[in-house]
């Protein structure tokens, strides 16, 4: 059986935050429960499903303004 890596306290800090960043971003609200994140030194994570490549940018540049987010990986998928 394989576990899933657990987060550092730092990793799981960023994760919350980016979490909150896409709900209450304007830019972002209406699709943010589409997108799972995960983080891991720093780097986000984004998949799932979005309305357009627009909103696929909004998403990553919304988490990019996370204190101590170091990149994103952007692996959201457009609708259609």
């Amino acid at each position: 059986m394989v576990q899933a890596r657990k987060m550092s306290p730092q990793d799981e800090s960023l994760y919350f935050k980016a979490r909150v960043e896409l709900k209450i971003n304007p830019a972002t609200e209406a699709f943010a429960k589409g997108i799972k994140l995960s983080v891991d030194r720093g780097v986000v994570t984004l998949e799932g499903t979005v309305p357009s490549q627009a909103d696929s940018k909004a998403a990553e540049r919304v988490v990019l303004t996370v204190v101590g987010v170091s990149g994103v990986s952007n692996k959201l998928t457009v609708a259609g």
